[in-house]
C-alpha cells in the first residue's frame, strides 16, 4: 500500500515537474529580453544588434517583427557595428521592413 502510494506521489512530482518547465523557461526569457532591452535602449551597440536578432528571428519567443528588427540593427549600424551593418545590408537585400534596394544592402555590406 506504501509502495503504491509512493509510486502515485512519485510520478505527480514528475508530472508537475515537466510542466513547470515552460513556465520558468518563459520568465527566464523575459528576464534576457529585458535585459538586452535595457542595454539597448542605453545605446549598447552589440545590445541593439541582439535586439534585432530577436525580433527579425522569433527568438526569446517573441514573435517575428521585421520592422522593429530592422531599427533596431539601423540603430546599431549607425553605431559602426559590423554585424548590424551586414544584418540592415540583408534587410535591404531581401527587403523585410524595407524597401528591396541592392544598392542600399551593397553600401550596407561594404561597410561592415
Amino acid at each position: 500500500m506504501k509502495a503504491n502510494r509512493l509510486k502515485w506521489f512519485l510520478l505527480f512530482l514528475f508530472v508537475h515537474a515537466v510542466f513547470q518547465l515552460p513556465a520558468q523557461q518563459g520568465e527566464a526569457d523575459r528576464k534576457l529580453l529585458a535585459d538586452i532591452r535595457a542595454k539597448a535602449e542605453a545605446g549598447d551597440a552589440k545590445a541593439q544588434n541582439e535586439l534585432g536578432e530577436v525580433f527579425a528571428l522569433g527568438k526569446q519567443n517573441v514573435p517575428a517583427a521585421h520592422l522593429e528588427a530592422a531599427n533596431w540593427f539601423r540603430q546599431s549600424a549607425e553605431l559602426y557595428f559590423a554585424q548590424a551593418q551586414y544584418n540592415l545590408g540583408v534587410c535591404y537585400h531581401d527587403g523585410q521592413a524595407v524597401a528591396k534596394d541592392y544598392a542600399e544592402a551593397v553600401k550596407w555590406f561594404y561597410k561592415a
